[in-house]
């Protein structure tokens, strides 16, 4: 395959046809669909290990699964300790606002 005079390999073609798929299975040509209606997996206590924790929640949009860095971002709240934490989710490009959801960090046994 030749794009724009360049021979094109089969990585760059699989990527391209990934972020077609995407946008087609996202519609991003109507308003922006707040993030507060997604269901997010429930978030298993998190061991604390001396730094803060960070994860990345299953966040999920009408049955399908929200891309992290496309759909939506995150912030942490209290995630640098033992207690109760929080992770914001902010939505990006066709979502809009957040959502909180709290999980806990435990001392190891």
């Amino acid at each position: 395959t030749v794009m724009n005079g360049e021979n094109v390999t089969g990585q760059f073609i699989l990527k391209f046809n990934d972020e077609l798929t995407y946008f087609k299975d996202h519609d991003h040509h109507h308003a922006a669909k707040n993030i507060d209606k997604a269901t997010v997996a429930s978030i298993p206590d998190q061991e604390w290990k001396g730094e803060p924790v960070v994860l990345i929640p299953d966040v999920m949009y009408e049955g399908k699964k929200l891309a992290f860095a496309k759909d939506f971002e995150l912030s942490y709240h209290n995630n640098d300790k033992p207690g109760t934490a929080s992770v914001i989710i902010h939505g990006k490009n066709a979502f809009k606002g957040s959502k909180t959801v709290s999980f806990n960090i435990v001392t190891p046994a």
